[in-house]
This record gives structure tokens, sequence and C-alpha cells, in this order.
């Protein structure tokens, strides 16, 4: 910390920062109070962007003709008579924005696009992926209830994120045929 001079003439306490200039307690206070209130916001949507997926998952399986019982604000009791019942707790990974955040960093990262075409389509690949994501979540408690716990963990862990992935290229291929991206093969090595 280092003495500085304030525009009244008196001495103010600053904080040295790394390209040498000087920044006061007051800057610096602001900017963690804003960044908590930030990380705070992120939380508070996570939480509501669960009880809605939570909300969703319970009327698509009641819908169905299976029972669903919000059991908490982050989980569900799934069940058919002379079936399985199960409970699925849905955390903030469960919200799928892993694969549209890749989605959108192989869009982003192609060549010979307009930013207009690039975020038109990480829109609607999002919309895309994070709706698969609903029909994952469901098709596991579906597994879950019919064939058991086991089957659904390995639906879940295995067989998910192996269609997610799969999902993710072949939509990104099939973006870069429809905006004509050709990879030049004729190229001497």
């Amino acid at each position: 910390m280092r003495r500085g001079t304030g525009s009244r003439g008196y001495g103010r306490l600053g904080i040295q920062g790394v390209t040498g200039s000087s920044y006061s307690y007051t800057s610096v206070l602001s900017f963690i109070g804003l960044a908590t209130l930030v990380v705070s916001a992120v939380f508070l949507l996570e939480a509501v962007l669960v009880e809605v997926l939570v909300s969703v998952l319970r009327a698509l399986f009641e819908a169905t003709g299976y029972g669903a019982i919000e059991s908490s604000w982050n989980s569900i009791i799934v069940y058919k008579p002379e079936l399985n019942v199960i409970t699925l707790i849905i955390t903030k990974q469960c919200l799928g924005v892993y694969a549209p955040i890749a989605y959108s960093l192989f869009v982003l990262l192609t060549p010979l696009s307009t930013r207009r075409e690039k975020a038109v389509e990480i829109l609607k690949g999002s919309l895309v992926l994070y709706s698969f994501n609903i029909a994952r979540i469901y098709t596991a408690g579906l597994v879950g209830v019919n064939m058991g716990y086991k089957m659904l963990r390995f639906y879940h862990d295995i067989i998910g994120a192996i269609i997610t992935i799969l999902l993710v290229v072949v939509m990104w291929v099939l973006w870069l045929r429809r905006i004509g991206y050709r990879v030049n093969s004729d190229a001497s090595p």
C-alpha cells in the first residue's frame, strides 16, 4: 500500500495495482460488492432453474401415467404401481448448460460466418440442447422406474453422456454444411 494525495490535498490510502496504478479502497470494496452480487444472482438463478426443471419433469411424468411427487425444491419421487420407486435429485449440473456452452464455442470458433448467423445458431442450438436435456432426464427416470436403479445410473452416466456429445458434434457438422463450410482436402502437406 502507498499513501496518495486526494483531489483536496489530504492523503488517502490506496492499493498499488499491478501496472503501477493506484486504486482507492472505495473502488476495491465496490468491485468486491459487485462481484458478490453477481455470484449471488447466479446462484439464485440456478436454484430457480432447478425448481422449474423439477416442475416440468413432474408434469411430464404425470402426463404419461406415472406418479410424481415433488419431495423438495430439487427432487422428485417417480413411481408406478408394481414397479420401482425412484428419487431423482436435480442439481445444477443437471440443468444442461455444459452442452450449449460447448456448442456455442464450436460455433463461435468457426470462420466464414457472420456474427448474426452465429448468434442465431447459438440460440437455436441452445434451445435444442436444453430440450434434449429435459428428455434425457425424463428418459432416465423412466428407465429407473421400469428397470431399476442400476440401469438408471448406466443410462444417465454412460448412454446419456455419449448421446449428448454426439448430438453436439452432429449439430455442429450440420451447421457447417448449412453455411457451406468446406475443408480443402486438395491442399498439399
